[in-house]
């Protein structure tokens, strides 16, 4: 027990009153309080307290120190009620009451203790999988790992992990990583490998190019490179071998760096490199690729467990969860790492702490603690129609738009990957990255903050930098950095009260790198409560006038209602009533520091803009803006007894019924009728095109008394 921290003192009262031993021993299922989290921390001669502690400890914050916060109470039993893991969960539950001043929302901290096997405390695990918790060595546990992938690939389904056929035969042509002869081998026939995801970093190290890709293909050339090659592809080169595996896929050495229709082959069929691969290990640790894999070595660490001894009982906390350590990674904040977590079937997360298994059937860790599996696995099997398959699309959105880019002519090559998956798997089609088939919903995406419009084509004039710029059109969600989401109250559903899309455009014409295709809306679904379009090649008789390679990007060519920003004024919210005596939600906060109101001609709240920051009216000229009608949404009236009747299904904080109007207009003066809400896109003409600015509501009155005229959009 060397590299652990072990405690036998005496227990303190509380936790003599709680009888510790005997709930861990029955396995209870009911929730008991520990106490608020600072008392529990002042009892620092209590070996329980302290387990408690360590346990939570992954969760801290800058906002938590002794004495101050966090205050709330702490419980332990089991988040999940039906869960069968033998761990026992002990968390608190912040909310914008209890967090410090100026912060607002909810979350839980969560952490984990299970009982240690005696037999374990004084020697490593043997690798088996049981019921109680491990102690985490100094280097991986190659038997455990072996374990689990042959447990995968023997006896879980493969439909959901994977059945690894050979690629197609109009895959890319690829290259992998001989780790025995240590050279590149060109991939003929069906080769089992591996594949490794990683954050490259300032530093790109080694890379196959034109003039050493036939050199790298003799036996023992990487060999010879080894002192070249990043920290992390050596690692990952003596860990495939360690697995008794012979093939490594690395995109740094994988793809011919210098050549551009290899890259772009290999980018476009991403999802089938990382889908058809035995597993992708996962470098959750560093910042680039000169920090290596963890405990590939033996290593010199100081354990982050410790045993707490209990009567004839050890305790041991968990360590850092998978979702603490992936979303605490560099990792998970960069844009081409997110597709190669998503599109393999089996992945081995290798974080400092410890390593962590996933596979469509089963999350597992080192230490012994199951792990929840990612929502986007969802995406694998059971879904067959595209609209019980948009509320994946949309997560899958919501998770990759705020990553970062190097270069942001990357914002949509690095989710090719993804839409090719969904492609594959629900057959849908997609203009830029929105879905055609529900394209006029689609365009309403709007983002959870302010978002950024990322360098584009059009406005750079420098060749390194139109190389480097975003081609994305601004209508589309990856043209923009920062968190973009489907508003499901407004478009979806809230308190059972569902919302009808119904689309003022009757048909969309798209140019792309010179063809014309042609989006028209052919019904209502009633599922998803969005208008659904068909793509064709025959547009309206407008179209024909469209020169193709007239206008930049992808563009949208549209006739549509549109009103002059002028008839309306835009300022900063105002402070919404409330009724309740209560703090206002979070999510009311976030939309007056991140959204602006629309007022009419007599000075009344009439809609809202959606992500839009009061500075955007200092840059823009108003004159050459315009308000573009998509379409209108019906949903019967919301009341307060819906929302009493509801409120089991939802989050903590949730808006009352007022304010889920007073947040779009002023219910004075404007008040609910059917189809009040008309959904606007705001626009603005830079010449012969225009740009999206923001998407919002605004009440059906106050655009019915605004000068209206037919126009015909160019959206690029």
């Amino acid at each position: 027990m060397d590299f652990l921290n072990s405690e036998s003192q005496q227990l303190c009262s509380r936790c003599r009153s709680l009888n510790v031993t005997a709930i861990f021993e029955s396995k209870s299922l009911d929730t008991v309080e520990l106490g608020a989290y600072q008392v529990i921390l002042s009892n620092k001669d209590c070996p329980f307290c302290m387990l408690v502690i360590h346990a939570l400890s992954p969760g801290a914050t800058k906002s938590w120190k002794p004495g101050e916060y966090p205050v709330e109470m702490c419980y332990l039993g089991k988040l999940e009620r039906r869960s069968t893991s033998p761990a026992f969960d002990v968390w608190f539950e912040a909310t914008s009451q209890t967090l410090p001043r100026g912060r607002y929302g909810h979350g839980i901290t969560r952490g984990q203790i299970m009982v240690l096997d005696s037999a374990t405390v004084h020697r490593a695990p043997a690798g088996d999988r049981t019921n109680h918790g491990q102690i985490v060595g100094k280097q991986m546990n190659f038997a455990m790992i072996r374990s689990w992938l042959d447990e995968c690939t023997q006896h879980h389904d493969g439909t959901k992990c994977g059945q690894n056929e050979a690629l197609p035969s109009n895959g890319p042509q690829m290259f992998l990583i001989d780790v025995e002869r240590m050279r590149l081998e060109r991939m003929g026939g069906r080769l089992q490998y591996m594949a490794l995801s990683y954050v490259w970093g300032k530093n790109k190290g080694f890379l196959t190019m034109k003039d050493n890709m036939k050199a790298l293909q003799q036996v023992g050339a990487l060999r010879r490179f080894r002192e070249a090659l990043p920290t992390v592809i050596n690692d990952a080169i003596d860990l495939v071998g360690k697995l008794g595996q012979r093939y490594l896929w690395v995109d740094a050495l994988c793809i011919v760096q210098d050549d551009s229709e290899h890259k772009r082959e290999i980018i476009q069929k991403m999802d089938q490199v990382y889908r058809e691969a035995l597993l992708t290990i996962v470098a959750l640790s560093g910042s680039g690729a000169d920090e290596g894999l963890p405990r590939v070595y033996i290593e010199s660490r100081r354990s982050q467990q410790r045993v707490a001894s209990v009567e004839n009982m050890h305790l041991i906390n968990g360590l850092p969860s998978f979702s603490d350590a992936e979303q605490k990674s560099i990792w998970h904040s960069r844009g081409w790492t997110f597709q190669e977590g998503i599109l393999a079937y089996r992945r081995l997360y290798v974080s400092e702490f410890q390593v962590y298994w996933q596979c469509g059937q089963l999350c597992l860790s080192e230490d012994g603690f199951q792990c929840q599996h990612p929502t986007s696995l969802a995406l694998r099997g059971g879904i067959n129609d595209g609209e019980s398959g948009f509320p994946i699309y949309a997560s899958l959105v919501l998770q990759y738009s705020p990553r970062e880019m190097t270069y942001h002519s990357d914002s949509l090559h690095a989710f090719m990957g993804v839409l090719s998956q969904i492609r594959h798997t629900l057959g849908w089609e997609f203009v830029s990255a929105l879905p055609a088939h529900l394209f006029p919903f689609a365009l309403l995406w709007v983002p959870q903050a302010g978002i950024q419009r990322r360098p584009c084509t059009t406005s750079s004039h420098d060749d390194d930098m139109r190389s480097t710029a975003c081609a994305s059109p601004s209508w589309c969600w990856s043209a923009w950095s920062g968190h973009v989401y489907w508003n499901w109250w407004r478009q979806w559903s809230y308190v059972g009260k569902e919302v009808s899309l119904v689309t003022g455009i009757e048909t969309f014409v798209i140019k792309d790198h010179g063809e014309l295709r042609t989006i028209m809306a052919i019904a209502h679904s009633s599922k998803s409560q969005a208008p659904a379009t068909t793509m064709n090649q025959k547009g309206p008789h407008w179209a024909a006038n469209i020169v193709p390679d007239a206008s930049p990007h992808t563009t949208l060519f549209f006739e549509a209602k549109a009103v002059n920003l002028d008839k309306f004024s835009l300022m900063a919210p105002q402070v919404i009533s409330n009724k309740d005596d209560k703090r206002l939600p979070a999510f009311i906060r976030l939309a007056m520091t991140c959204n602006l109101w629309i007022y009419d001609e007599d000075d009344y709240h009439c809609g809202t803009l959606y992500g839009l920051w009061e500075p955007w009216k200092q840059d823009h000229d108003s004159s050459r803006c315009e308000f573009v009608l998509l379409g209108r949404s019906y949903q019967d009236k919301v009341t307060d007894a819906d929302i009493e009747a509801y409120k089991d299904r939802l989050p903590p904080e949730y808006p009352s019924c007022s304010q889920y109007y007073d947040e779009v207009f002023d219910t004075a003066w404007y008040g609910y009728e059917k189809g009040w809400a008309l959904n606007l896109m705001l626009i603005e003409w830079k010449g012969t095109f225009a740009e999206r600015v923001a998407v919002g509501c605004m009440h059906v009155r106050a655009w019915d008394t605004a000068r209206q005229k037919l126009k015909r959009i160019v959206l690029a």
